[in-house]
């Protein structure tokens, strides 16, 4: 690998006393991408069971509708407010 002069410049901030953590960082992530390409990936010890919940599960028929956060009766009252706001502020320009 071929350090850049940004990356030479920066170490050589690093002070004195802080080299020992430096290292220790860099060891850290060499063991720890080793031991990521050394470990085979994890294998279940025993297959997922399709349908072990089925029937234990309710889920509500519009479940993927849009939620509706806000009433009507709410939503007209923000409407009312952002047209008071509206002609609050065209008063004040003229």
């Amino acid at each position: 690998m071929i350090l850049r002069e940004e990356d030479i410049k920066e170490l050589e901030k690093v002070p004195a006393g802080k080299w020992h953590e430096v290292i220790d960082f860099a060891r850290y992530l060499t063991e720890s991408h080793r031991k990521a390409i050394d470990s085979p990936a994890k294998k279940r010890e025993r297959p997922r069971l399709l349908g072990v919940l089925e029937g234990q599960v309710w889920m509500s028929d519009d479940f993927n509708e849009p939620m509706e956060l806000v009433t009507e009766s709410e939503l007209r009252a923000l409407r009312e407010a952002a047209n008071l706001k509206k002609a609050e502020v065209q008063e004040a320009l003229v």
